[in-house]
């Protein structure tokens, strides 16, 4: 009977990891994916004149 009870209550315990590392390897994936196009940097260029507009920064 001892052996049921811990077999039970092992066998969430693995899947809880599982899902766990299964997310972790699905949150890296999404996040290699998004940062790895690195050439497009002039987005950021964008940005900046859409904020401060085209002419130089006003001091």
């Amino acid at each position: 009977p001892i052996q049921d009870i811990d077999s039970n209550s092992v066998f969430p315990v693995l899947a809880f990891i599982a899902t766990g590392l299964v997310l972790l390897f699905l949150l890296n994936q999404y996040y290699r994916g998004r940062s790895k196009p690195r050439r497009k940097r002039p987005r950021l260029k964008k940005f900046h004149t859409i904020l401060y507009g085209t002419k130089g920064p006003s001091v």
